[in-house]
């Protein structure tokens, strides 16, 4: 079975759970943490800062990325 190269994971949500979603990223050979997108500009700059990526402006251009093949929906249920 062949593998891809390497899995693009974006996350959509920086909040408490976004941290231990970070560290499973980084633990998993062949993923890597592009980037996110929080209303809260301020909170997704700090878990880049931490676990790298980028930030998204809004939630199209982070689904718009081609780099970007998963996305982890981390979110508050509402």
């Amino acid at each position: 079975m062949k593998t891809a190269e390497s899995i693009g994971v974006a996350f959509i949500g920086s909040g408490l759970v976004a941290h231990m979603h970070a560290r499973a990223v980084r633990a998993c050979p062949g993923a890597r943490l592009i980037g996110m997108y929080d209303p809260r500009a301020a909170a997704a700059r700090a878990l880049t800062r931490q676990y790298g990526g980028r930030v998204y402006r809004t939630r199209e251009e982070l689904l718009a990325d081609p780099a970007v093949t998963a996305v982890h929906i981390l979110t508050p249920p509402s």
